[in-house]
């Protein structure tokens, strides 16, 4: 009979199998789970502080274009101007008139309290002669 030859080879190689955790594996895992979830929290608590920070920004610059939009609507915006408020006691009007334009504004009749004429008044430690 004709010998047979068994050929074997063998060499190591590595698999993904079950292994039981021990009690220190299981301690150590569950310290790692109540930290991620101690993170996740912080990281929650973060995000909506961001999140208000965020939609705070996004109204402000609604506001901002809202108040932009209307102003060209509108063809004009309203600023402080410098101007010249004349009284005319002979007359009994007021007129204002823009400095920067030479526009007459406003033009009205004197109110009764405007009517009546200023008095002098003395400053303290000042005497008349």
């Amino acid at each position: 009979m004709p010998e047979e030859i068994i050929r074997m080879a063998q060499k190591k190689i590595t698999q993904h199998l079950k292994v039981p955790l021990t009690d220190e594996q299981k301690k150590q895992y569950s310290e790692e789970i109540a930290q991620a979830v101690e993170e996740i929290g912080e990281g929650q608590n973060e995000l909506k502080f961001v999140s208000t920070e965020i939609k705070a920004r996004i109204q402000t610059s609604e506001a901002k274009l809202k108040e932009l939009a209307n102003k060209i609507r509108a063809g004009y915006e309203m600023k402080p101007v410098e101007c010249l408020q004349t009284m005319d006691f002979s007359n009994g009007t007021v007129k204002i008139v823009r400095l920067d334009t030479d526009e007459v504004v406003l033009e009205r009749a004197m109110t009764v309290e405007e009517r009546q004429p200023e008095l002098p008044i003395e400053e303290k430690g000042e005497v008349e002669k």
